[in-house]
């Protein structure tokens, strides 16, 4: 009878063992805790551990990513979010900027930060993965037709545009370059052939895109300026002039809307004294960037 009962308890313990081993969760992979040291951020443990900033704030309560601290105790997720897709990803490299990506991707520099969590633009680093938001398609390859170019010493887009007799946009664009000003010496340029359209202004930089006046103009009375003023994440244009030997300029028109081979605007010449003046043609986009601004000298005759 004893050995009957002892048996009776010993399955009936079996059972339940069994039947919680049934119910209860799979063990659960021990978390991995990373301790915050002096001059680490969300970004670099996120990149470290291949996980995402958004990830490590929501398994810690993190509300603002940088508000962290040396010392403090973070919960790596060990099954982090699924990876976005490569059409949808970008990997920073040596010399990037987040306008020259936007621009790359066609989309804006807010929207770019906004998706990434990043609060100063300026502080992005080489391997830093950055998801871009619908997949947009990135700028077409450059066309078959043309020759490659490497920078020197001394070289600016607008003297790479005039020796290979195209525009310095036509550039811009196949080489999705986001501050024309800005090229460094050894960097391979594709230069498309073909590419100048309408009346060129040699030597003139910026100029490429303002058909009338020319340089060396003789302008009296009210004279149209025309030709095209657009960029990509365009925001304003403006026309302006200063008399030759002085440093200040003055306003005469513009627009936020874009202009493609057509009128820029009116300049009234008539209450200006005669002499020598530089006109210029200023195109501006939504980061603050503009390309070199367009400046030829002519002569006020009325």
């Amino acid at each position: 009878m004893k050995k009957l009962i002892v048996v009776t308890i010993l399955a009936c313990t079996l059972l339940a063992t069994s039947v919680q081993a049934a119910w209860a969760s799979p063990p659960a992979t021990n978390p991995i805790i990373h301790i915050v040291q002096w001059g680490e951020n969300l970004i670099s443990i996120a990149n470290r551990y291949g996980t995402t900033v958004w990830a490590i704030m929501q398994a810690n309560n993190i509300t603002n990513q940088n508000r962290i601290y040396a010392g403090q105790r973070l919960v790596i997720p060990v099954a982090a979010p699924a990876p976005v897709p490569s059409a949808c990803a970008y990997v920073v490299r040596y010399g990037d900027t987040l306008t020259g990506i936007a621009y790359r991707y066609g989309m804006s520099v807010s929207a770019l930060m906004r998706a990434n969590m990043i609060v100063n633009p300026n502080m992005i680093y080489p391997g830093q993965r950055l998801a871009i938001p619908c997949a947009p398609t990135p700028s077409p390859a450059p066309a078959p037709s043309g020759t490659y170019y490497t920078v020197r010493w001394g070289d600016t887009l607008a003297k790479i545009a005039v020796r290979f007799g195209v525009s310095i946009w036509s550039i811009v664009k196949a080489n999705n370059i986001a501050n024309p000003n800005v090229i460094y010496p050894g960097r391979r340029l594709w230069i498309p052939a073909g590419t100048t359209t309408g009346p060129v202004q040699p030597g003139r930089p910026g100029c490429e895109h303002l058909t009338s006046p020319q340089a060396g103009a003789v302008l009296a009375g009210i004279v149209e300026a025309r030709g095209t003023a657009d960029l990509t994440n365009f925001w304003y244009y403006k026309l302006e002039f200063r008399k030759d030997g002085l440093d200040e300029w003055h306003y005469i028109t513009g627009s936020q809307t874009p202009v493609h081979s057509g009128s820029l605007g009116n300049w009234d010449t008539r209450p200006l004294a005669n002499g020598g003046y530089t006109f210029r043609l200023v195109v501006v986009d939504r980061t603050g960037n503009y390309p070199p601004a367009c400046e030829i000298p002519v002569q006020v005759r009325n």
